[in-house]
Formats: structure tokens, C-alpha cells, sequence
């Protein structure tokens, strides 16, 4: 359910941190979402347990299962990690539904979508921009490629910022040929990037494309609450050494992880989302 920029000046939060907004329309967008797959855990939004805010699934996902995953605590927020590693054909999504922001835990859904657009696509009126490197040579047709889109969403469903990575290479006794890609975008409204690194190298062993970025609205709060708040900031890694990484081994295996965060504002209105595809 995609609603416009309009309407969320009705939006507000209740004492217990439940979401609620004007007409019911919010609710209706966390009931639309949560009809389209199945909850295994969690709560309805109907009798929310305590401090917990609810965030809309704007995707079909077959097969899917609900984790809970305990955050860590940084100054005016939360930072979540996720990783996973393979070496078949694999595509999956995976979205936070809901969060305690005080305790910073998180219920996140993940399967196979039906729509791979669905909640993935760049946003109308984003800016982006990009980074890239690679060998003198593209890897050969075949050879293992990998791609991650780690994204900010707000209550709606919207996209307002993203880190994608894509990473290619050679396998066989060493990594042969490779390349590495990454593309930040953002919604353009009041959104700006603040930094967006990319590092990447191989070795015999493996290729890695290593990312961070970071992003801050100064209007975030009045534009979905219709009250004045604080900078609300979003970090996609947040150093060189917290990045979020794609590797590929020279036995055609591959991993990704990410460590991504929000801070300040109204930072307990967005939620995260995650594509994976190889």
C-alpha cells in the first residue's frame, strides 16, 4: 500500500510506541502487509505488545520466517547486523516488521518475494551516485555474481535511502578477472548523503566489495509527524571496518553481511529492508 507524502502529517505515536495516524490509515497499511504473508511470531497490531512499532510488508514472500534479532545500542539509536553465505542461486528479501526501539530488538521477515520490485525499486525523485572497480578484464559469462540492496524505509513502505553492491569474479586454483559496483540513492526530500565509500580488492583466495555510507534529514520528523524534531541520520555500515561486505571465494562460494544503523529524529519511524540475489 503506497500512500503520498501528503498524507502523513496525521501520522503520530502513542504512549505504549504503538503507530497509529489519522482515518486508520496507517493501521490499514500494516493489516494490508501483514495479510500478504504469514506472521509466525509476532503480535497483532490490533493488541501490539509493549513498546513495539509496527512497519508495513509491502511484499508477497513465499515460504517465509519471522527472527527475532537483538540490535546493539548506539548514541540515539540502533545498529542490526545480518549475514549469510552460500553457494547456490538464491534470491531473498528480508524486511523488519516490527522493533522495540528501547530495547533495540527486531522482528525481521524473510523469503523468496513473488514481485523482486516490490519495496526494492529507487524511489521517484531520489538522487544517486556511484562507485566502481575492477580488473582489466570482466569475469567470463558464468561466473558467480552477487548483488545486495540494503535500504531505509519509512512508514509507508517507502524507500528514502539505499546502499546496492554488486560484486562478479573469476573462480578456479585463484579469483582470476573480477568487478565490484556500489550506488547510493535517496529520496530528495530533505534527504542528503553525508559520505559513501567503497573498498575493493582480491586476492587468490577471494574478491570483496566492502561499503559503508551515511545520510541525515533535517525534516524527517515534521514531514511524517507535522512536529519539528531533531536530525534524524541513517548509516548503511558506519567505517571501513563495519562495513557492509560481499565476498566471493575462488570455489564459487560467497557471503554477505551488513551493519546498519539509525540515529536521532524520528529514527524509531523507519525500518529496515534487505535483498539478496546470486
Amino acid at each position: 500500500m503506497k500512500l503520498s507524502r501528503a498524507t502523513r502529517k496525521y501520522i503520530s505515536i502513542t504512549s505504549a510506541g504503538m503507530l497509529s495516524i489519522g482515518a486508520t490509515l496507517l493501521l490499514a497499511s500494516v493489516g494490508t502487509a501483514s495479510a500478504a504473508t504469514t506472521h509466525s511470531n509476532d503480535s497483532s497490531p490490533s493488541s501490539p505488545a509493549s513498546g513495539m512499532v509496527y512497519y508495513p510488508l509491502d511484499v508477497t514472500l513465499t515460504n517465509p520466517t519471522t527472527t527475532t534479532v537483538t540490535g546493539t545500542a548506539i548514541s540515539g539509536g540502533c545498529a542490526y547486523s545480518e549475514s549469510g553465505a552460500g553457494s547456490a542461486s538464491v534470491t531473498s528479501v528480508e524486511i523488519e516488521v516490527a522493533e522495540n526501539p528501547a530495547t533495540c530488538t527486531a522482528q525481521f521477515e524473510t523469503g523468496t518475494p513473488t514481485n523482486l520490485a516490490a519495496g526494492t525499486a529507487e524511489p521517484s525523485g531520489s538522487l544517486d551516485s556511484n562507485a566502481s572497480a575492477s580488473s582489466t578484464a570482466t569475469p567470463a559469462s558464468g561466473d558467480p555474481s552477487i548483488y545486495q540492496d540494503n535500504q531505509w524505509l519509512d512508514p509507508f513502505g517507502i524507500q528514502v535511502n539505499a546502499q546496492e553492491q554488486w560484486l562478479s569474479w573469476g573462480t578456479g586454483g585463484c579469483v582470476g578477472s573480477w568487478s565490484a559496483n556500489a550506488r547510493w540513492s535517496w529520496y530528495n526530500d530533505g534527504w542528503s548523503k553525508l559520505s559513501g565509500h567503497m573498498t575493493a580488492n582480491k586476492n587468490c583466495s577471494r574478491a570483496l566489495n566492502s561499503s559503508y555510507s551515511s545520510f541525515d534529514n533535517a525534516l524527517f520528523c515534521t514531514i511524517i509527524t507535522g512536529q519539528p524534531g531533531a536530525v534524524t541520520f541513517t548509516y548503511f555500515g558506519k567505517t571501513n571496518a563495519s562495513a557492509d561486505n560481499l565476498t566471493g571465494y575462488n570455489n564459487g562460494s560467497w557471503t554477505w553481511n551488513f551493519n546498519d544503523a539509525k540515529s536521532g529524529g524520528c529514527n524509531n519511524l523507519l525500518h529496515h529492508g534487505h535483498k539478496f540475489n546470486s
